[in-house]
Formats: C-alpha cells, structure tokens, sequence
C-alpha cells in the first residue's frame, strides 16, 4: 500500500491530477512485472477554513474510474476540525 495525503482546497488539481496519473502509471508497471497486490490510498483532506470544492474530488474520481474499478486506487476524505488540527501542533518542552 502506497499512501499520499493532501489537502483538497489548497493544491491546483492540475497539478494533483497530473502527480495521480505518474503515481499510479508507475504502481501499474510495479504490480505488473512483480505480481504484487499494491495499490495507491489517496486522502483528501478538508482542514477548518477552507472553501469546499466537492466537484473537484467527484471530477477526480469520475477522472480515474478505471484505477478504482481496478483496485489500484483507493480514495477516502477527511474532514478535520478545529480541535483536530489544534491537535496536530507539538508544544516542545526544551529547555
């Protein structure tokens, strides 16, 4: 399992949409030559604050149908909230 994690509002789906095309051309040669069941988890993630674009991903996945019917992409969202992402901040206790 292969895992790549981003956030959906804040990157150009030009450019996601073309970096899931090069991932998952190289994981189809990769579970071709060694027979291996690999496959891509993409997580889209929604942090507070951010302006929701829910065609972007309903175009992503409509995009890359023939991967997810395939078994090579697996796509989850995750919706974040405030204490979430306050959460993910580490208080260093250096001295």
């Amino acid at each position: 399992m292969f895992l790549e994690v981003i956030a959906g509002s804040r990157n150009p789906m030009l450019f996601i949409r073309d970096r899931l095309y090069v991932m998952l051309s190289k994981l189809h040669h990769y579970r071709t030559v060694k027979k291996a069941n690999v496959y891509l988890a993409l997580i889209v993630v929604s942090l507070p604050g951010d302006v929701e674009r829910p065609g972007s991903v309903l175009r992503l996945l409509s995009e890359f149908q023939p991967a997810i019917t395939n078994g090579l992409l697996r796509v989850m969202q995750l919706a974040m909230t405030e204490a979430d992402t306050a959460s993910l901040y580490v208080q260093d206790s250096l001295p």
